[in-house]
């Protein structure tokens, strides 16, 4: 979670060329997202998709983790939503993030990334995307930034 995976383009391009589509889970929990959120626009150009956990949205993962999923909702990086399965108590309130979720996104778009996209999975069938939009880097990046200028 804290760094990041040195080897991750060989990673996603060995996976491509097995006609496997990379999904990268949680990023808004990655350190070197939550700096720089914009590292995921190349992921998804090179047609990694990203799925985040439901229970980052109410800051479950830290105030960080959660900034982070919000600007990547708003610039179309997410394309699944699922639970963390480690733990069965945040089951009782996915009803609770959908409705923070549903204040970030239109509904359609929440069915999109909360059951059609898994459909897609499931039936391995093809997921139509929309390409990112540019991202602001995040509050620790820039203060990082600003200090070793």
């Amino acid at each position: 979670m804290n760094s990041k995976v040195n080897y991750l383009e060989q990673l996603i391009f060995e996976m491509q060329a097995n006609g496997l589509v990379p999904i990268i889970a949680h990023p808004e929990r990655y350190s070197y997202v939550q700096e720089n959120p914009n590292v995921v626009v190349d992921f998804i150009k090179k047609g990694v998709l990203l799925q985040a956990n439901f229970a980052s949205i109410s800051g479950y993962y830290g105030k960080r983790a959660k900034k982070t999923l919000i600007q990547l909702l708003k610039s179309n990086s997410i394309h699944f939503f699922a639970v963390d399965a480690h733990n069965f108590q945040k089951y009782d309130i996915i009803q609770e993030q959908i409705q923070k979720i549903e204040k970030i996104v239109s509904k359609e778009k929440l069915e999109i990334l909360t059951t059609k996209n898994q459909r897609h999975i499931l039936e391995n069938t093809k997921i139509e995307i929309e390409l990112p939009k540019p991202m602001k880097k995040g509050l620790f990046y820039e203060i990082k930034k600003t200090l070793f200028q």
